[in-house]
């Protein structure tokens, strides 16, 4: 197997060294680590030895092409054994989102899409960039070319063998100008200045925002203060399902992007619920990777029936993946007997996926 190294050099930028075999054609499944936890990208690379189209001079040289494709979505195993998309692991998997689909078959449509895939790969973040490295000029990177929606491809030609090839992968970060601007709107809201919306909760406390702040990131608040909203008049919306320090991380990541209590026990799970019902896919999004970071032996059942309850198959299958991989120690927890007689269903999951 070729020698593969990744680095996040910063958040969102990785560095993905890979040491060749010579084989004309190799291709390499590259799993990212740190913010990117679950990405995987399939790296193809493509070497053609041909006459050079030089002057007079007759000359050599090596045509190269490189595809880049974000496959997180087809596996979430990281058994290279298993990779391939005609193996019984991935038809499992599909089998079993098939099934998440018949239960869930009005979640499907209120998402507006009929492929467990294609909602699996909405919850992927993309990357902006991806340059590969020459092979001749010192820090010089040359860019690859977006071909579709997940496909990235560069064809080049270079004077001999590459034995090395190194990409930089970049899912963008937050410039300073950005920055600064998150920086005043949440002084904004901090100080809640000029606030001409309120929240008010069961305890009577009350929380101040500006809707059109919370209306350009959430389509369930751009329809709330639509004109013909009752609540837009007003002006006073009352948040009864939803707990004050939940719904407060919640505005905050509207006003800046992120939430700074999302990794607390009490919040995750309530934060992704409430994202959810404003329907803020980048929350959401954050919320699922806080919670795979999180899974472990004493909630991995909890997280499986929580996920498939709320209809979420990234989490769904990393937890289903998580219960195979540690079956023994699982299958000697008493809440394994509780699973087995309350969610029979998803009990028959799991056994089928531990025998394999």
């Amino acid at each position: 197997m070729s020698e593969i190294s990744v680095q996040e050099l910063r958040h969102g930028l990785f560095s993905i060294s890979w040491k060749l075999k010579g084989s004309s054609m190799e291709v390499e499944l590259v799993e990212l680590c740190g913010s990117q936890v679950g990405q995987k990208l399939s790296i193809s690379y493509n070497e053609n030895f041909r006459e050079a189209k030089k002057q007079k001079k007759k000359s050599y040289e090596y045509e190269y092409t490189i595809l880049v494709e974000e496959t997180s979505w087809d596996n979430t195993t990281s058994d290279d054994s298993q990779l391939s998309e005609s193996s019984q692991v991935v038809e499992e998997m599909q089998r079993v989102q098939k099934q998440m689909y018949e239960v869930n078959k009005e979640t499907f449509v209120k998402k507006k899409s009929a492929d467990p895939l294609k909602l699996l790969k909405s919850e992927m973040s993309s990357p902006k960039h991806i340059w590969i490295k020459s092979p001749f000029i010192k820090r010089q990177y040359l860019p690859l070319v977006k071909v579709d929606s997940f496909k990235w491809k560069r064809v080049n030609f270079i004077d001999e063998q590459r034995d090395v090839l190194i990409l930089c992968v970049d899912f963008g970060s937050t410039k300073r100008s950005e920055r600064n601007i998150i920086t005043g709107l949440v002084e904004m809201f901090n100080n809640q200045h000029r606030c001409d919306v309120q929240f008010k909760f069961i305890n009577e406390q009350t929380i101040g925002a500006h809707s059109l702040i919370l209306s350009a990131g959430s389509p369930g608040f751009a329809a709330m203060f639509q004109p013909c909203i009752s609540e837009s008049t007003n002006r006073q919306v009352t948040i009864t399902d939803i707990k004050v320090e939940v719904f407060q991380q919640l505005l905050i990541h509207l006003y800046s992007g992120s939430a700074p209590k999302i990794e607390e026990e009490n919040i995750t799970q309530p934060l992704y619920l409430a994202a959810e019902k404003y329907d803020i896919e980048t929350l959401k999004s954050d919320c699922i990777d806080v919670l795979l970071k999180k899974l472990d032996i004493d909630n991995a059942i909890e997280m499986l029936v929580w996920s498939h309850l709320h209809f979420i198959p990234k989490l769904f299958e990393f937890a289903l993946k998580f219960l195979t991989d540690n079956r023994r120690e699982i299958c000697l927890l008493p809440k394994w007997l509780d699973f087995v007689r309350n969610h029979p269903e998803l009990c028959a999951l799991v056994t089928q996926r531990m025998v394999v």
